[in-house]
C-alpha cells in the first residue's frame, strides 16, 4: 500500500478525490481494474500479461479493458529460510511447509509459476496467508519457508531479519527457473545487493517481476496524462523515493522494456515528450 497511499496523497493536495483501496493483490486488482470498479490499480506485468492472454492459472477469461501507464518498482522473489535449515535449492522446499501469499496475490501466483516450473509446486504443504500471518509462524517454527514477492528492502523480510537468523535462497542455484526469462519476457535476472537486510552478507541472485501502474481502458486519455504529470513531476517521484527505496528505478531507460502490455494512449502522449517513447 506505500504506492497506492502515496499517489493518493499527492493527487489529494490537488483536491483530487482518490481512494487507495486494499484488495487481496495483483490478481485481484486485475479482477477489479478489467470490470470498472477501479479506474486505477498496482499490478504485475507478469499477471496483467497472462491475463491479456486468457492464461491465468484457473481462469481462462481474456482481460482486455487493462492499460499500462507507468512503471512503479522490481519485484525480486525473496524466499526466506532458516539460516540452519538445511534448504538451498527450489528442490530442498519439496515435503516443506511454503508460505506462498494469500489468495489473489501476486506472490501466490509468482511462486505458483515459478515452482510449477522447478517441479516442486505438488510437493509443498502450501499455506495462502498474508505476510504479516506468515511471518508469525515462521518465527514460530509452524513453516519452513516464507515466498515474498516484493520491491526490496521488504519490511517483512526486515522483520525477519531482525527476529532470526534467515538467509534468503539464492535462485542461481535453479537453473531451470532461468529459462523463464527466456519464455516470459516480464521477467529479468535480478541481485539484492549484500547488507539490504540484516545479517545477509553476501549478495543474493534472484528473477525479478515489474509492479506496473495500469489504468481501466474507458479511463479518459486527458485523466492519464494529468495522473501522470503529478505522480512523475521530480517533486512528487522524490517523494515516493521517501517512502520506500524500491521507488529508485520510478524513473529509468528500462521502464518501457519488457512490459508487453497495451500502453494508454493519455500515458503514450505523456511518455514521448518525457522521451522515453520515440
Amino acid at each position: 500500500m506505500y504506492y497506492a497511499n502515496a499517489i493518493s496523497n499527492i493527487l489529494k493536495k490537488d483536491k483530487i478525490k482518490i481512494t487507495a483501496i486494499a484488495t487481496k493483490g495483483s490478481i485481484d486488482n486485475i479482477r477489479i481494474l478489467d470490470g470498472g470498479s477501479a479506474e486505477f490499480g498496482i499490478v504485475y506485468a507478469e499477471d496483467a500479461y497472462q491475463a491479456a492472454r486468457g492464461q491465468l492459472k484457473g481462469d481462462h477469461f481474456v482481460y482486455n479493458n487493462i492499460r499500462y501507464i507507468g512503471f512503479l518498482y522490481y519485484a525480486p522473489v525473496q524466499v526466506i529460510v532458516k539460516k540452519e535449515s538445511g534448504i538451498y535449492t527450489l528442490n530442498d522446499l519439496k515435503g516443506k511447509r511454503v508460505a506462498v501469499g494469500g489468495i489473489g496475490s501476486g506472490s501466490a501466483s509468482n511462486a505458483e509459476r515459478l515452482l510449477s516450473t522447478a517441479n516442486v509446486w505438488k510437493d509443498i504443504t502450501k499455506y495462502y496467508i498474508g505476510y504479516r500471518s506468515a511471518l508469525g509462524a515462521f518465527n514460530n517454527n509452524l513453516i519452513d519457508a516464507l515466498w515474498v514477492y516484493a520491491g526490496a528492502p521488504n519490511a517483512t523480510v526486515e522483520e525477519a531479519a531482525e527476529n532470526s537468523s534467515i538467509r534468503l535462497m539464492d535462485l542461481s542455484r535453479d537453473t531451470e527457473i532461468y529459462t523463464l526469462t527466456e519464455q516470459y519476457p516480464f521477467y529479468k535476472t535480478y541481485t539484492i545487493p549484500p547488507y539490504t537486510y540484516k545479517g545477509i552478507s553476501k549478495s543474493v541472485s534472484t528473477l525479478s517481476g515489474a509492479a506496473v501502474l495500469a489504468a481501466n481502458s474507458s479511463v479518459s486519455d486527458d485523466e492519464v496524462y494529468y495522473l501522470l504529470q503529478k505522480i512523475y513531476s521530480p517533486e512528487n517521484i522524490k517523494y515516493i523515493r521517501s517512502l520506500h527505496g524500491s521507488a529508485k528505478n520510478m524513473i529509468s531507460k528500462e521502464m518501457m522494456i519488457n512490459i508487453n502490455l497495451p500502453l494508454h494512449h493519455g500515458a503514450l502522449r505523456f511518455w514521448k515528450e518525457k522521451g522515453f517513447i520515440k
